[in-house]
């Protein structure tokens, strides 16, 4: 430790103390531990308890405790008003660390030289962080041109440095910028300025490779806001200086990717741009009207999904997003008028600080340059906030944000000092610390109860029911009102008691098989829990048909299949089961069965090569043949009236058969203005005949989504032609593998809900969702790894897949055995 001090004065400038040293370890924890896990911290919390009990100061009140005060309050009103209480705990944890954190750095952050050690252990962490995501960009960018991609923009959405979405990592990127500055403007030496120029480099070089508008427009107002601001604390000649610097800086960080910045500040260029700027426009619009519902105190912390399925956002090209991208209107929607009001007095608060700092005679240019520096980082923050949200998403952002205000503090307006006798400082202790130990209690509930959930998905996912009975209820005893757990128990009651079954040799075309009907009654009444409570949830109503339809209650089962695709009228599945329900129990008009197969088969085409279609054909091929000719028919309209991409893919995947050299001239068009789409590749590789574009097309759907199981199979299929029989089966069996996870449209929905892991098919019978999924034609591969097996001379695998070959050519492969 004193071999560390010596060595550390020098380079910070600084005389290190008992209490430097403390504060410098405490930092340290927050800084590197936290930045990852922000609930690691609680332990923290109380040794800040502790040392602040000790200090014999006065309590100075000042404007900003009002401010984290109205934020904790409002915090606290929106988990007790929650529509879902659960979902608050992530919310009411970093708020009660973030606090406790604020009354730390109070006291910790008026010495400069607690300051200086700060800022320190914050650059170390940053250049750790900066120097990874530009490794992590090189190899992304030599990965995107190994597979024929140049244009990065297209690509955004693959790039993950450190395992972040890109949105996300470079909005923490940006809050990183005030640090760095702060720390080059504390140097004295040469070789230090180089470095910390370096890291400011890298730091700047890391926004521009998020090729992203809204960090773009954020790191100009950025720029523009700190020269407003100093405008009367730096000369002119400093702030040409520092202007050119900084655009030098750009102009060297753009040059290596150039094109892809261009792109990106042509704003509207892009097939992609356009629809992101359509998507949030109309998400806002959207969020408006949910607010409505309930303006004054929100549906509670972290509940947004929650208000979406009161009011969901339907569209037939649109993909779930958990965001509205907007920070103001989702605090809007989860915590109200009220919650945003208490944000907004943080920020008013904050700005007051600034402009009377920048006003005071007794503070030097330097600590206003700093306090300035601040300001426009968060000036460009809340202003990054209006196009993507990230701010009560992300604990690292919320923590740094939380810093940058706690910095603030030696600067802040006391109202009134006041003096906290022994007697009162002895009882807030104890009851400070019972919070904190209850926050921690029910952290450490959600964490075994998430452990617990998980391997019941595992046991359940090898049809080890007894295992995933067990696990399941632990995790019910811990969190009993959970929505996901409970949908879990509906689904364990019902796996291997409901089995479907599709043919066209059976009589109603549907069978559904019950072995166990109390446990299927037991599963309605755990449904209909759920739908009494959110009678929005159109998963828990279609689930709740087919349990219904299972126990002869026909009538009852089409009211819910009605209701679930009402509630969610682009769900494919769900007019599937609409269809079998009509023809199974001969209710039905043709023509109605013909409008809602027509619509699924639009809304999800690669049905077409499903088993469900196959049998259907056979069953009623008069009725498919017209369903697919509407789809056609309506597609082809859509298409010439908006050109949209999406439509183009789908209406090329339903004519690949029909009419080949239209649907690639469509899929041409797709790639060309939307090359990150994975599916399009696959089927333009399976239309050209050259084995070197076939190659190169599948190379790139495995690319784009390696997790496709079609993508496998149907590159599996080229490999076995082109006599690649090794390299075949291993795709084959990556295939099967793959299969067995395919997720309902709901998975993530199901997640966000309720903040724990979901099953990924969560549909009731499981066999429906393989059903009406392009056919893995599992025997057909079995057969194939039998004779591979034969002709390695290897009897284990060829006697194993022998077997499998005969297993499934009575039923239907969902993929519950492990592969040889």
């Amino acid at each position: 430790m004193n071999i560390f001090v010596k060595n550390l004065k020098p380079v910070l400038n600084i005389t290190l103390d008992k209490k430097s040293i403390i504060t410098a370890i405490i930092s340290a924890t927050i800084i590197f531990l936290g930045f990852w896990n922000i609930k690691l911290l609680l332990p923290v919390c109380i040794i800040i308890v502790f040392l602040l009990s000790k200090n014999k100061n006065n309590y100075k009140f000042t404007l900003l405790d009002i401010g984290m005060g109205l934020l904790l309050l409002s915090e606290s009103i929106s988990a007790l008003n929650s529509v879902a209480s659960y979902n608050s705990i992530d919310s009411i944890t970093r708020v009660v660390i973030i606090s406790i954190f604020y009354l730390f750095y109070k006291t910790a952050f008026k010495p400069e030289n607690n300051r200086k050690v700060f800022y320190f252990l914050f650059i170390l962490n940053t250049t750790i962080l900066l120097v990874f995501t530009f490794i992590y960009f090189q190899m992304f960018v030599s990965d995107l041109k190994e597979n024929g991609f140049h244009d990065l923009n297209n690509f955004k959405h693959l790039y993950l440095p450190l395992g972040s979405p890109n949105n996300i990592w470079s909005t923490i990127v940006l809050l990183l910028l005030p640090f760095n500055l702060i720390w080059f403007s504390y140097q004295k030496t040469k070789a230090s300025k180089i470095i910390s120029a370096i890291v400011l480099t890298l730091n700047i070089f890391c926004l521009i490779i998020s090729f992203s508008r809204g960090i773009y427009l954020s790191s100009i107002l950025f720029l523009i806001s700190f020269n407003l601001l100093s405008f009367k604390l730096i000369n002119l000649k400093k702030r040409l200086l520092f202007n050119g610097i900084i655009i030098l800086i750009v102009s060297i960080c753009v040059y290596p990717v150039k094109n892809s910045v261009l792109t990106t500040l042509s704003i509207q260029k892009t097939t992609s741009q356009n629809r992101s700027t359509e998507g949030r426009l109309s998400r806002w619009q959207h969020a408006i009207d949910i607010v409505k519902e309930k303006p004054i105190l929100g549906w509670g912390q972290e509940n947004y999904i929650r208000a979406l399925d009161r009011a969901p956002y339907n569209a037939e090209d649109a993909v779930f997003s958990s965001r509205t991208n907007n920070t103001y209107l989702q605090l809007l929607i989860e915590k109200g008028i009220f919650g945003l009001l208490a944000f907004f007095s943080i920020l008013l608060i904050a700005a007051y600080v600034i402009f009377r700092s920048i006003r005071n005679s007794h503070l030097s240019n330097k600590e206003k340059t700093h306090i300035v520096v601040i300001g426009a980082c968060l000036t460009a923050y809340l202003f990054r906030e209006l196009t993507f949200s990230t701010l009560f998403d992300d604990s690292s952002a919320y923590l740094v944000f939380f810093i940058l205000i706690s910095l603030f503090t030696p600067y802040d307006k006391t109202l009134k000092e006041v003096f906290i006798p022994t007697t009162l400082k002895k009882s807030l202790v104890p009851v400070t610390l019972i919070g904190i130990f209850y926050v921690s209690y029910i952290n450490v509930n959600q964490f075994f109860t998430n452990r617990y959930n998980e391997k019941f998905i595992t046991a359940l996912s090898t049809n080890d029911t007894l295992n995933a009975k067990k696990n399941l209820d632990k995790a019910l005893q811990l969190f009993p009102e959970n929505t996901a757990l409970r949908k879990h128990k509906a689904l364990l009651l019902s796996q291997n008691n409901l089995v479907l079954s599709l043919s066209h040799t059976q009589a109603n075309f549907v069978q559904l098989q019950h072995t166990n009907k109390t446990s299927l009654n037991t599963a309605v009444r755990i449904l209909e829990q759920l739908a009494a409570e959110n009678p929005y949830d159109d998963e828990v109503q279609h689930n709740l048909g087919w349990l219904n339809w299972s126990l002869g209650k026909t009538d009852v089962a089409g009211d819910y299949f009605d209701t679930a695709t009402k509630q969610n009228p682009y769900n494919h599945v769900y007019l599937i089961s609409r269809v079998l329900h009509k023809i199974s129990t001969k209710n039905y008009a043709d023509n109605l069965v013909i409008d809602d197969l027509s619509k699924a088969i639009r809304y999800s085409p690669d049905i077409l090569e499903s088993l469900l279609i196959k049998e259907l054909s056979l069953f009623k091929p008069i009725i498919v043949n017209l369903a697919i000719n509407k789809s056609i028919k309506e597609l082809e309209a859509i298409v010439k009236e908006t050109n949209n991409p999406i439509l183009k893919a789908r209406l090329a995947c339903i004519l690949m058969k029909s009419q080949p050299s239209k649907a690639l001239e469509l899929l041409n068009d797709v790639t060309m203005a939307l090359p990150n789409l994975s599916r399009p590749w696959v089927y333009k590789a399976e239309l050209v005949t050259s084995p070197k574009e076939k190659e190169a097309f599948y190379n790139k759907a495995l690319f784009l989504n390696g997790g496709d199981y079609y993508a496998h199979l149907s590159y599996a299929n080229f490999c076995t032609k082109n006599k690649r029989a090794k390299e075949g089966v291993l795709h084959y069996k990556k295939a099967l593998d793959l299969f067995k996870n395919i997720a309902t449209p709901s998975n993530r929905k199901n997640n966000e809900r309720s903040y724990y892991s979901t099953v990924n098919n969560s549909y009731i019978p499981e066999e429906l969702i393989y059903y009406a999924t392009p056919d893995i034609k599992a025997t057909t591969l079995f057969d194939y790894f039998s004779n591979y097996y034969i002709e390695n001379e290897n009897e284990d695998g060829k006697s194993f897949y022998r077997n499998l070959s005969l297993q499934y050519k009575q039923k239907i492969f969902i993929g519950e055995n492990k592969l040889y």
